[in-house]
């Protein structure tokens, strides 16, 4: 995996968050997974990207809590879970929109975030061979940045 390809959403995701989110966070260190399970307590954004030479997708996820804290903080009042999504998708693109510009072109065509609730089927998430998930921490608990690209046959 090239990290030109991953590094930009993780800076983007730690400066929407802690910018728009009015959050600290803490960046750990990455972790190679083979797929993403879902939960049915959980929230995802998901974002596939198409390029000429490689396809790719980035799914952030997050435990229905962290979601709720997260749009609460980002709205300034107490919200529902359809409120929480609704921010996780408007963060979601911002971070696509702050990544996007460090790219520099790899890719021809970028989705905006398609919110997925609970336990339902992501699409990519295993149709590529290797994902990279990297842990925010955030003083509501934990969410995670999927990353994953596979060369175009």
């Amino acid at each position: 995996m090239d990290v030109r390809c991953i590094n930009p959403f993780v800076e983007a995701t730690k400066r929407v968050f802690s910018m728009m989110a009015s959050t600290r966070i803490l960046v750990h260190h990455p972790q190679a997974v083979a797929c993403i399970r879902t939960g049915n307590d959980s929230v995802y954004a998901v974002v596939d990207m198409r390029g000429a030479t490689q396809d790719g997708a980035v799914v952030l996820s997050f435990s229905t809590k962290v979601a709720m804290s997260i749009g609460a903080s980002f709205m300034g009042t107490s919200v529902t879970i359809a409120d929480a999504s609704e921010a996780v998708g408007e963060l979601a693109n911002m971070v696509v929109g702050n990544a996007r510009k460090d790219l520099k072109g790899r890719f021809d065509s970028i989705s905006v975030p398609r919110i997925v609730l609970g336990d339902s089927p992501l699409g990519l998430i295993c149709e590529l061979s290797l994902w990279l998930r990297i842990a925010f921490s955030i003083p509501a608990g934990d969410f995670f940045l999927n990353v994953a690209f596979g060369d175009r046959t």
